[in-house]
Protein backbone atom coordinates (compact mmCIF):
# COMPACT_ATOMS: atom_id res chain seq x y z
CA UNK A 1 0.00 0.00 0.00
CA UNK A 2 1.55 3.32 -1.06
CA UNK A 3 1.36 6.55 0.85
CA UNK A 4 -1.29 7.79 -1.58
CA UNK A 5 -3.41 4.74 -0.76
CA UNK A 6 -3.56 5.53 2.95
CA UNK A 7 -5.90 8.53 2.59
CA UNK A 8 -8.08 6.47 0.25
CA UNK A 9 -8.44 3.81 2.91
CA UNK A 10 -9.42 6.43 5.45
CA UNK A 11 -12.04 7.65 3.00
CA UNK A 12 -13.36 4.10 2.67
CA UNK A 13 -13.49 3.79 6.45
CA UNK A 14 -15.39 7.06 6.64
CA UNK A 15 -17.86 5.86 4.01
CA UNK A 16 -18.36 2.58 5.89
CA UNK A 17 -19.28 4.54 9.00
CA UNK A 18 -21.30 7.06 7.01
CA UNK A 19 -22.50 5.41 3.76
CA UNK A 20 -23.99 8.52 2.18
CA UNK A 21 -22.39 11.88 2.70
CA UNK A 22 -24.43 14.37 4.67
CA UNK A 23 -25.92 16.97 2.39
CA UNK A 24 -26.59 20.48 3.57
CA UNK A 25 -30.18 21.59 3.54
CA UNK A 26 -30.67 24.48 1.20
CA UNK A 27 -33.23 26.28 3.30
CA UNK A 28 -33.40 30.03 3.05
CA UNK A 29 -32.13 30.27 6.59
CA UNK A 30 -28.81 28.68 5.65
CA UNK A 31 -28.19 31.20 2.91
CA UNK A 32 -29.55 34.44 4.27
CA UNK A 33 -27.80 36.99 6.41
CA UNK A 34 -26.72 36.04 9.90
CA UNK A 35 -28.79 36.75 12.98
CA UNK A 36 -28.43 40.24 14.40
CA UNK A 37 -28.19 38.96 17.98
CA UNK A 38 -25.02 40.26 19.56
CA UNK A 39 -22.69 37.49 20.71
CA UNK A 40 -19.16 38.72 21.33
CA UNK A 41 -16.66 35.86 21.00
CA UNK A 42 -15.18 34.80 24.32
CA UNK A 43 -11.42 35.01 24.74
CA UNK A 44 -10.42 32.26 27.13
CA UNK A 45 -8.40 30.64 24.36
CA UNK A 46 -5.61 32.52 22.64
CA UNK A 47 -6.14 33.21 18.95
CA UNK A 48 -3.72 31.42 16.65
CA UNK A 49 -4.83 32.51 13.18
CA UNK A 50 -3.85 30.32 10.26
CA UNK A 51 -2.15 33.25 8.53
CA UNK A 52 1.64 33.12 8.91
CA UNK A 53 2.83 35.15 11.87
CA UNK A 54 5.32 38.04 11.33
CA UNK A 55 7.90 36.23 13.48
CA UNK A 56 7.75 33.25 11.12
CA UNK A 57 8.13 35.51 8.09
CA UNK A 58 11.13 37.19 9.73
CA UNK A 59 12.69 33.82 10.45
CA UNK A 60 12.18 32.72 6.85
CA UNK A 61 14.41 35.58 5.69
CA UNK A 62 17.20 34.20 7.87
CA UNK A 63 17.07 30.56 6.85
CA UNK A 64 20.28 29.13 5.44
CA UNK A 65 20.56 28.01 1.79
CA UNK A 66 19.81 24.33 1.36
CA UNK A 67 22.66 23.68 -1.04
CA UNK A 68 20.41 22.61 -3.89
CA UNK A 69 18.41 20.20 -1.77
CA UNK A 70 14.67 19.86 -2.20
CA UNK A 71 12.72 22.36 -0.08
CA UNK A 72 9.23 21.71 1.26
CA UNK A 73 6.72 24.08 2.77
CA UNK A 74 5.09 23.25 6.11
CA UNK A 75 1.53 24.16 7.01
CA UNK A 76 2.81 26.92 9.32
CA UNK A 77 4.61 28.56 6.39
CA UNK A 78 8.18 27.58 7.25
CA UNK A 79 10.44 25.94 4.67
CA UNK A 80 12.29 22.73 5.54
CA UNK A 81 15.07 20.83 3.82
CA UNK A 82 14.68 17.46 2.11
CA UNK A 83 14.85 15.68 5.49
CA UNK A 84 12.25 17.90 7.14
CA UNK A 85 14.55 20.19 9.14
CA UNK A 86 14.11 23.94 9.44
CA UNK A 87 17.19 26.15 9.46
CA UNK A 88 16.55 29.59 10.88
CA UNK A 89 16.95 32.00 13.76
CA UNK A 90 14.78 34.76 15.16
CA UNK A 91 15.58 38.28 14.02
CA UNK A 92 13.78 40.28 16.73
CA UNK A 93 15.42 42.01 19.71
CA UNK A 94 16.40 39.21 22.08
CA UNK A 95 16.19 41.50 25.12
CA UNK A 96 12.45 41.92 24.62
CA UNK A 97 11.82 38.20 24.87
CA UNK A 98 14.26 37.82 27.76
CA UNK A 99 12.26 40.46 29.62
CA UNK A 100 9.00 38.65 28.89
CA UNK A 101 10.50 35.39 30.15
CA UNK A 102 11.85 37.10 33.28
CA UNK A 103 8.35 38.28 34.17
CA UNK A 104 6.69 34.93 33.50
CA UNK A 105 9.40 32.51 34.66
CA UNK A 106 8.02 31.79 38.14
CA UNK A 107 4.50 31.19 36.86
CA UNK A 108 5.74 28.99 33.99
CA UNK A 109 7.85 26.95 36.40
CA UNK A 110 4.94 26.39 38.76
CA UNK A 111 2.65 25.45 35.85
CA UNK A 112 5.18 23.02 34.40
CA UNK A 113 5.56 21.26 37.76
CA UNK A 114 1.82 21.02 38.33
CA UNK A 115 1.31 19.55 34.86
CA UNK A 116 4.39 17.25 35.00
CA UNK A 117 5.83 18.91 31.90
CA UNK A 118 9.46 19.18 33.01
CA UNK A 119 11.71 16.38 34.27
CA UNK A 120 11.57 15.64 38.01
CA UNK A 121 14.27 17.36 40.05
CA UNK A 122 14.66 20.42 37.81
CA UNK A 123 14.77 23.38 40.17
CA UNK A 124 13.79 26.94 39.33
CA UNK A 125 17.38 28.13 38.81
CA UNK A 126 17.99 25.40 36.21
CA UNK A 127 14.62 26.03 34.54
CA UNK A 128 15.35 29.75 34.24
CA UNK A 129 18.94 29.26 33.09
CA UNK A 130 17.97 26.80 30.34
CA UNK A 131 15.10 29.01 29.21
CA UNK A 132 17.35 32.06 28.93
CA UNK A 133 20.05 30.15 27.02
CA UNK A 134 17.51 28.74 24.57
CA UNK A 135 16.12 32.23 23.93
CA UNK A 136 19.60 33.72 23.37
CA UNK A 137 20.76 30.94 21.04
CA UNK A 138 17.53 30.94 19.02
CA UNK A 139 18.18 34.64 18.28
CA UNK A 140 21.86 34.27 17.39
CA UNK A 141 22.55 30.80 15.99
CA UNK A 142 21.06 28.30 13.59
CA UNK A 143 19.61 25.17 15.20
CA UNK A 144 22.22 22.44 15.55
CA UNK A 145 23.15 19.54 17.80
CA UNK A 146 26.33 21.35 18.86
CA UNK A 147 24.42 24.48 19.82
CA UNK A 148 21.87 22.73 22.02
CA UNK A 149 24.48 20.48 23.65
CA UNK A 150 26.32 23.56 24.90
CA UNK A 151 23.20 24.18 27.02
CA UNK A 152 23.04 20.62 28.37
CA UNK A 153 23.93 17.12 27.26
CA UNK A 154 20.43 16.10 28.36
CA UNK A 155 18.76 17.38 25.21
CA UNK A 156 15.44 15.75 26.10
CA UNK A 157 15.31 17.91 29.24
CA UNK A 158 16.18 21.03 27.23
CA UNK A 159 13.31 20.33 24.87
CA UNK A 160 10.84 19.79 27.69
CA UNK A 161 11.82 23.07 29.35
CA UNK A 162 11.67 24.95 26.04
CA UNK A 163 8.15 23.60 25.55
CA UNK A 164 6.98 26.01 28.25
CA UNK A 165 8.28 29.00 26.26
CA UNK A 166 5.60 28.50 23.62
CA UNK A 167 3.14 30.62 25.62
CA UNK A 168 5.32 33.73 25.19
CA UNK A 169 4.98 36.06 22.20
CA UNK A 170 7.07 34.45 19.44
CA UNK A 171 7.53 31.49 21.75
CA UNK A 172 6.25 29.08 19.08
CA UNK A 173 9.25 29.95 16.94
CA UNK A 174 11.69 29.51 19.84
CA UNK A 175 10.15 26.08 20.39
CA UNK A 176 10.56 25.35 16.66
CA UNK A 177 14.25 26.27 16.87
CA UNK A 178 14.68 24.01 19.92
CA UNK A 179 12.77 21.15 18.31
CA UNK A 180 15.09 21.14 15.28
CA UNK A 181 18.27 21.53 17.34
CA UNK A 182 17.27 18.77 19.78
CA UNK A 183 16.19 16.50 16.92
CA UNK A 184 19.63 16.83 15.33
CA UNK A 185 21.09 15.93 18.73
CA UNK A 186 18.80 12.87 18.61
CA UNK A 187 16.38 13.77 21.36
CA UNK A 188 13.81 10.99 21.09
CA UNK A 189 10.71 13.16 21.42
CA UNK A 190 11.97 16.04 19.27
CA UNK A 191 13.15 13.78 16.43
CA UNK A 192 9.92 11.76 16.53
CA UNK A 193 7.96 15.00 16.08
CA UNK A 194 10.17 16.22 13.22
CA UNK A 195 9.99 12.91 11.33
CA UNK A 196 6.23 12.59 11.91
CA UNK A 197 5.71 16.06 10.45
CA UNK A 198 8.09 15.31 7.59
CA UNK A 199 6.25 12.18 6.38
CA UNK A 200 2.99 14.16 6.30
CA UNK A 201 4.40 16.43 3.56
CA UNK A 202 2.53 15.39 0.39
CA UNK A 203 5.50 15.78 -1.97
CA UNK A 204 7.99 13.50 -0.21
CA UNK A 205 8.92 9.98 -1.28
CA UNK A 206 7.67 7.84 1.61
CA UNK A 207 9.97 4.99 0.54
CA UNK A 208 13.11 7.11 0.80
CA UNK A 209 15.25 6.24 3.83
CA UNK A 210 17.50 8.69 5.61
CA UNK A 211 19.54 8.90 8.79
CA UNK A 212 16.62 10.26 10.78
CA UNK A 213 14.08 7.59 9.84
CA UNK A 214 16.75 4.99 10.63
CA UNK A 215 17.20 6.60 14.05
CA UNK A 216 13.44 6.52 14.68
CA UNK A 217 13.53 2.82 13.78
CA UNK A 218 16.23 2.29 16.42
CA UNK A 219 14.22 4.27 18.97
CA UNK A 220 11.30 1.95 18.24
CA UNK A 221 12.89 -1.50 17.90
CA UNK A 222 15.95 -1.13 20.16
CA UNK A 223 14.91 1.42 22.80
CA UNK A 224 11.22 0.52 22.79
CA UNK A 225 10.24 4.21 22.84
CA UNK A 226 6.40 4.05 22.50
CA UNK A 227 5.93 7.18 20.36
CA UNK A 228 8.68 5.99 17.99
CA UNK A 229 7.01 2.57 17.77
CA UNK A 230 3.79 4.31 16.74
CA UNK A 231 5.61 6.44 14.17
CA UNK A 232 7.56 3.52 12.71
CA UNK A 233 4.33 1.50 12.41
CA UNK A 234 2.81 4.47 10.58
CA UNK A 235 5.77 4.62 8.18
CA UNK A 236 5.55 0.88 7.52
CA UNK A 237 1.81 1.15 6.86
CA UNK A 238 2.24 4.00 4.42
CA UNK A 239 4.94 2.04 2.64
CA UNK A 240 2.57 -0.89 2.21
CA UNK A 241 4.29 -3.12 4.77
CA UNK A 242 1.03 -3.49 6.66
CA UNK A 243 1.63 -7.00 8.06
CA UNK A 244 4.84 -5.87 9.74
CA UNK A 245 3.12 -2.71 11.02
CA UNK A 246 0.19 -4.68 12.44
CA UNK A 247 2.54 -7.20 14.11
CA UNK A 248 4.54 -4.38 15.70
CA UNK A 249 1.36 -2.76 17.06
CA UNK A 250 0.03 -6.11 18.34
CA UNK A 251 3.24 -6.89 20.23
CA UNK A 252 4.41 -3.51 21.48
CA UNK A 253 1.39 -1.17 21.77
CA UNK A 254 -2.06 -2.75 21.90
CA UNK A 255 -1.46 -5.00 24.96
CA UNK A 256 -0.43 -1.96 27.01
CA UNK A 257 -3.14 0.58 26.26
CA UNK A 258 -6.30 1.08 28.25
CA UNK A 259 -8.99 3.77 28.47
CA UNK A 260 -8.14 6.67 30.79
CA UNK A 261 -10.39 9.29 32.33
CA UNK A 262 -7.99 12.14 31.59
CA UNK A 263 -5.82 12.95 28.60
CA UNK A 264 -2.21 11.94 29.35
CA UNK A 265 0.45 14.60 29.79
CA UNK A 266 2.26 15.77 26.68
CA UNK A 267 5.27 13.48 27.03
CA UNK A 268 3.24 10.31 27.59
CA UNK A 269 0.64 10.90 24.89
CA UNK A 270 1.07 8.29 22.14
CA UNK A 271 -0.55 10.56 19.56
CA UNK A 272 2.13 13.25 19.97
CA UNK A 273 -0.65 15.43 21.33
CA UNK A 274 -3.02 14.97 18.44
CA UNK A 275 -0.55 15.08 15.53
CA UNK A 276 -0.72 11.32 14.98
CA UNK A 277 -3.56 8.81 14.93
CA UNK A 278 -4.49 6.94 18.08
CA UNK A 279 -3.27 3.32 18.41
CA UNK A 280 -6.60 1.75 17.37
CA UNK A 281 -6.99 4.03 14.36
CA UNK A 282 -3.43 3.37 13.25
CA UNK A 283 -3.92 -0.38 13.73
CA UNK A 284 -7.19 -0.28 11.80
CA UNK A 285 -5.36 1.15 8.80
CA UNK A 286 -2.67 -1.53 9.06
CA UNK A 287 -5.22 -4.38 8.99
CA UNK A 288 -7.60 -2.86 6.41
CA UNK A 289 -5.96 -4.71 3.50
CA UNK A 290 -5.96 -8.14 5.15
CA UNK A 291 -9.05 -8.12 7.38
CA UNK A 292 -11.24 -5.76 5.40
CA UNK A 293 -12.72 -2.31 5.73
CA UNK A 294 -15.57 -3.48 7.97
CA UNK A 295 -13.12 -4.82 10.58
CA UNK A 296 -11.13 -1.62 10.41
CA UNK A 297 -14.30 0.44 10.84
CA UNK A 298 -15.20 -1.56 13.94
CA UNK A 299 -11.84 -0.64 15.44
CA UNK A 300 -12.58 3.02 14.76
CA UNK A 301 -15.88 2.61 16.63
CA UNK A 302 -14.00 1.06 19.56
CA UNK A 303 -11.56 3.95 19.52
CA UNK A 304 -14.50 6.31 19.85
CA UNK A 305 -16.68 4.50 22.38
CA UNK A 306 -14.03 2.91 24.60
CA UNK A 307 -11.16 5.36 24.29
CA UNK A 308 -12.98 8.63 23.47
CA UNK A 309 -10.55 9.21 20.59
CA UNK A 310 -11.52 12.63 19.13
CA UNK A 311 -11.23 11.84 15.42
CA UNK A 312 -13.09 8.55 15.83
CA UNK A 313 -15.78 10.32 17.87
CA UNK A 314 -16.15 12.82 15.05
CA UNK A 315 -16.58 9.98 12.55
CA UNK A 316 -19.36 8.27 14.49
CA UNK A 317 -21.01 11.62 15.24
CA UNK A 318 -21.25 12.27 11.50
CA UNK A 319 -22.68 8.77 11.03
CA UNK A 320 -25.63 9.77 13.26
CA UNK A 321 -26.75 12.21 10.57
CA UNK A 322 -27.84 9.27 8.42
CA UNK A 323 -30.78 8.72 10.79
CA UNK A 324 -31.15 12.40 11.76
CA UNK A 325 -30.17 11.51 15.31
CA UNK A 326 -29.07 15.00 16.26
CA UNK A 327 -29.09 14.21 19.97
CA UNK A 328 -26.36 11.58 19.54
CA UNK A 329 -24.61 13.78 16.97
CA UNK A 330 -24.37 16.56 19.54
CA UNK A 331 -23.24 14.15 22.26
CA UNK A 332 -20.39 12.58 20.28
CA UNK A 333 -19.31 15.82 18.61
CA UNK A 334 -19.22 17.61 21.97
CA UNK A 335 -16.95 14.88 23.35
CA UNK A 336 -14.59 15.26 20.39
CA UNK A 337 -14.66 19.05 20.56
CA UNK A 338 -14.04 19.06 24.31
CA UNK A 339 -10.83 17.11 23.63
CA UNK A 340 -9.61 20.05 21.56
CA UNK A 341 -10.10 18.58 18.07
CA UNK A 342 -10.49 21.60 15.81
CA UNK A 343 -12.72 20.05 13.14
CA UNK A 344 -15.12 18.80 15.81
CA UNK A 345 -15.26 22.27 17.36
CA UNK A 346 -16.11 23.68 13.93
CA UNK A 347 -18.81 21.10 13.12
CA UNK A 348 -20.40 21.55 16.55
CA UNK A 349 -20.39 25.32 16.11
CA UNK A 350 -22.10 24.91 12.73
CA UNK A 351 -24.77 22.74 14.35
CA UNK A 352 -25.46 25.29 17.07
CA UNK A 353 -25.49 28.11 14.53
CA UNK A 354 -28.07 26.31 12.41
CA UNK A 355 -30.17 25.65 15.53
CA UNK A 356 -29.99 29.38 16.27
CA UNK A 357 -31.44 30.16 12.83
CA UNK A 358 -34.32 27.74 13.36
CA UNK A 359 -33.18 25.30 10.66
CA UNK A 360 -32.86 22.52 13.23
CA UNK A 361 -34.99 22.01 16.31
CA UNK A 362 -33.30 22.68 19.63
CA UNK A 363 -33.05 20.00 22.33
CA UNK A 364 -35.87 21.76 24.18
CA UNK A 365 -38.11 21.69 21.12
CA UNK A 366 -37.36 18.01 20.54
CA UNK A 367 -38.33 17.30 24.17
CA UNK A 368 -41.67 19.06 23.62
CA UNK A 369 -42.29 16.95 20.52
CA UNK A 370 -41.60 13.74 22.46
CA UNK A 371 -43.92 14.88 25.24
CA UNK A 372 -46.69 15.65 22.75
CA UNK A 373 -46.23 12.28 21.08
CA UNK A 374 -46.56 10.47 24.39
CA UNK A 375 -49.63 12.52 25.29
CA UNK A 376 -51.22 11.60 21.98
CA UNK A 377 -50.66 7.93 22.85
CA UNK A 378 -52.41 8.43 26.19
CA UNK A 379 -49.29 8.11 28.32
CA UNK A 380 -49.58 11.53 29.96
CA UNK A 381 -46.76 13.52 31.49
CA UNK A 382 -46.12 11.01 34.26
CA UNK A 383 -46.86 7.94 32.21
CA UNK A 384 -43.21 7.12 31.64
CA UNK A 385 -39.87 7.53 33.31
CA UNK A 386 -38.76 9.82 30.48
CA UNK A 387 -41.70 12.10 31.17
CA UNK A 388 -40.85 12.30 34.87
CA UNK A 389 -37.24 13.12 34.08
CA UNK A 390 -38.23 15.87 31.64
CA UNK A 391 -40.66 17.39 34.13
CA UNK A 392 -38.07 17.31 36.93
CA UNK A 393 -35.42 18.75 34.63
CA UNK A 394 -37.68 21.61 33.59
CA UNK A 395 -37.83 22.72 37.23
CA UNK A 396 -34.04 23.06 37.40
CA UNK A 397 -32.76 23.87 33.93
CA UNK A 398 -33.62 27.03 32.09
CA UNK A 399 -34.38 26.32 28.42
CA UNK A 400 -31.87 27.75 25.93
CA UNK A 401 -33.09 30.45 23.58
CA UNK A 402 -32.04 30.97 19.94
CA UNK A 403 -29.77 33.74 21.17
CA UNK A 404 -28.14 31.30 23.59
CA UNK A 405 -27.45 28.88 20.76
CA UNK A 406 -25.84 31.66 18.72
CA UNK A 407 -23.60 32.41 21.69
CA UNK A 408 -22.71 28.71 21.97
CA UNK A 409 -21.88 28.67 18.28
CA UNK A 410 -19.66 31.74 18.67
CA UNK A 411 -17.77 30.15 21.53
CA UNK A 412 -17.05 26.96 19.62
CA UNK A 413 -16.11 28.91 16.48
CA UNK A 414 -13.62 30.80 18.64
CA UNK A 415 -12.08 27.56 19.92
CA UNK A 416 -11.98 26.11 16.39
CA UNK A 417 -10.26 29.23 15.08
CA UNK A 418 -7.69 29.03 17.87
CA UNK A 419 -6.84 25.47 16.77
CA UNK A 420 -6.21 26.64 13.20
CA UNK A 421 -9.59 26.16 11.48
CA UNK A 422 -9.55 29.42 9.53
CA UNK A 423 -13.14 29.13 8.24
CA UNK A 424 -14.32 29.52 11.82
CA UNK A 425 -12.63 32.92 11.90
CA UNK A 426 -14.59 34.02 8.85
CA UNK A 427 -17.91 33.02 10.40
CA UNK A 428 -16.93 34.70 13.67
CA UNK A 429 -16.14 37.86 11.73
CA UNK A 430 -19.60 37.80 10.11
CA UNK A 431 -21.33 37.19 13.46
CA UNK A 432 -19.42 40.08 15.01
CA UNK A 433 -20.10 42.32 12.02
CA UNK A 434 -23.81 41.61 12.00
CA UNK A 435 -23.85 42.39 15.71
CA UNK A 436 -22.65 45.88 14.79
CA UNK A 437 -18.96 45.63 15.73
CA UNK A 438 -17.38 46.60 12.41
CA UNK A 439 -13.90 47.25 13.82
CA UNK A 440 -13.50 43.93 15.64
CA UNK A 441 -15.05 42.03 12.76
CA UNK A 442 -12.63 43.62 10.28
CA UNK A 443 -9.65 42.52 12.41
CA UNK A 444 -11.00 38.99 12.52
CA UNK A 445 -11.72 38.96 8.79
CA UNK A 446 -8.22 40.19 7.95
CA UNK A 447 -6.74 37.28 9.95
CA UNK A 448 -8.40 34.71 7.67
CA UNK A 449 -6.30 33.56 4.66
CA UNK A 450 -8.04 34.61 1.45
CA UNK A 451 -6.95 31.48 -0.41
CA UNK A 452 -9.05 29.37 1.97
CA UNK A 453 -12.15 31.46 1.34
CA UNK A 454 -11.74 31.08 -2.42
CA UNK A 455 -12.79 27.45 -1.97
CA UNK A 456 -16.24 28.64 -0.89
CA UNK A 457 -16.68 32.07 -2.45
CA UNK A 458 -16.02 33.28 -6.00
CA UNK A 459 -13.31 35.88 -6.40
CA UNK A 460 -15.92 38.53 -7.26
CA UNK A 461 -17.78 37.92 -4.00
CA UNK A 462 -14.54 38.18 -2.04
CA UNK A 463 -13.69 41.50 -3.68
CA UNK A 464 -17.13 42.78 -2.73
CA UNK A 465 -16.59 41.66 0.87
CA UNK A 466 -13.29 43.55 0.97
CA UNK A 467 -14.66 46.75 -0.44
CA UNK A 468 -18.03 46.81 1.34
CA UNK A 469 -17.13 45.30 4.71
CA UNK A 470 -17.37 48.65 6.49
CA UNK A 471 -20.66 49.53 4.81
CA UNK A 472 -23.39 49.01 7.46
CA UNK A 473 -26.04 48.57 4.77
CA UNK A 474 -24.21 45.57 3.26
CA UNK A 475 -25.50 42.21 4.53
CA UNK A 476 -23.32 39.32 3.33
CA UNK A 477 -24.66 35.79 3.69
CA UNK A 478 -22.91 32.56 4.54
CA UNK A 479 -22.04 30.07 1.78
CA UNK A 480 -23.91 26.81 2.58
CA UNK A 481 -20.72 24.76 2.20
CA UNK A 482 -19.23 26.54 5.21
CA UNK A 483 -22.07 25.26 7.39
CA UNK A 484 -21.64 21.55 6.82
CA UNK A 485 -22.01 19.31 9.86
CA UNK A 486 -19.37 16.84 8.73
Amino acid sequence: MTKTRAPLLWRQLHQTLNPTSQSLRTSAQACTALSRHHARPFHTTEHRPARQAPSLRDAERHKVPTGGKDVYKLKNGLSVDRDGFWWGALSADVNIMLGEFEEAAHILYEMSNEMNLIPPGVNFATFKSVGEQVIRKSHSELPSAKSVRTISIDVDAVYRIAFMLMVLPKGQLVLEWTRNACAQAKSRRALTEVVNRYIEIPAIDIHRNNEWIATVKDFALVDGYPQAIMLYAKILTWRGETAQAASLMEKEILPYISPVARKPVVWKDLTLYGTMDSPLRLYSLAIADTKGIAAAAELVRRAAIEYAEPIALTEIAIAQLETNNFEKYEEYMTMAASAGYGNACYHLANYYYRVSTGEFASAEEEAVKRKQARSAEGAGLFGSLDGIREWAGSLVHKPLTRKDYLKLASEWYNVAFATGVSNAGFILALISRNAGDLEESRMMYDAVPQENLLKYLPAKALRELDTRWDDPTFEPGLPPKLLRLG
